[in-house]
């Protein structure tokens, strides 16, 4: 699972906790983020993204999460698209 929050960091999910009431996610949040494309317009506005080089193990509010994201591997990258629900 990847997810992206409303810092901006994409984070691949390890796992989930429940500490003192609060929903946590678990996981490592991709250090390289950046456009996948510029034209006709820049990735990042439609939250699309090139990502590599995973960081350490840390944790963040579930509430923090904005989007789920769908990776796919691209070279030595990934892909992170927003998951849409209909």
């Amino acid at each position: 699972y990847c997810c992206l929050l409303k810092n901006k960091f994409v984070v691949l999910i390890d796992n989930f906790a429940i500490c003192n009431n609060n929903n946590y996610i678990i996981g490592r949040k991709f250090e390289n983020v950046c456009n996948f494309f510029n034209k006709p317009c820049q990735s990042s506005r439609l939250n699309i993204y090139s990502v590599n080089t995973l960081g350490s193990i840390s944790f963040w509010l579930v509430n923090d999460i904005i989007n789920k994201l769908v990776i796919f591997p691209n070279n030595n990258n990934f892909i992170v698209f927003p998951l849409l629900h209909v």
